[in-house]
């Protein structure tokens, strides 16, 4: 590999990292997009920013281990093991354009409801979402999107945010 090639491969996995480490999330939607630009396999990129990011998230949860809610967390995970294989299938079987498509709707659809919607609305759903159980479709959504794109943050941001 060259040189060049690998400073930039590690100046991308770190501003990848450091989007995580500042906001939470972000480190894929930062990082897959510039590597793709790169003569990198596609499997490559994927592999190593789901380590920098498994390995990001492992010191951001110990670091904050007290603050962590622990009911949510547990839920959030197991749902998110479930939907690992579905998210696995989901790559191999269905085409690429649907789902990108089908994430970038629901991005769009998201990012409408957040600027459309009154305070109000926004209340009676945080109060909905206070019980751990109702983080599982998340953790599912999680799962599956990790294992297909290492795009696992968006549904757990989202849970977050309306919550």
């Amino acid at each position: 590999m060259d040189t060049i090639l690998i400073l930039l491969v590690m100046g991308i996995v770190f501003l990848g990292s450091l989007m995580r480490a500042v906001f939470g999330f972000g480190d894929s939607i930062v990082s897959m997009p510039l590597l793709a630009l790169l003569p990198i396999s596609f499997s490559t990129s994927v592999s190593l920013i789901g380590l920098v990011g498994f390995t990001v998230a492992i010191l951001t949860v110990l670091s904050g281990w007290k603050d962590v809610d622990r009911p949510v967390l547990l839920h959030l995970s197991l749902a998110t093991l479930v939907g690992i294989p579905f998210g696995l299938s989901l790559v191999k079987f269905a085409p690429k354009i649907w789902t990108t498509s089908l994430l970038s709707v629901f991005l769009i659809l998201y990012g409408v409801y957040s600027l459309a919607s009154p305070n109000f609305k926004q209340s009676k759903i945080s109060k909905h979402l206070q019980r751990s159980i109702k983080s599982v479709p998340f953790g599912f959504a999680s799962g599956m999107l990790g294992s297909a794109y290492n795009m696992n943050g968006i549904p757990i941001v989202v849970y977050g945010t309306m919550r």
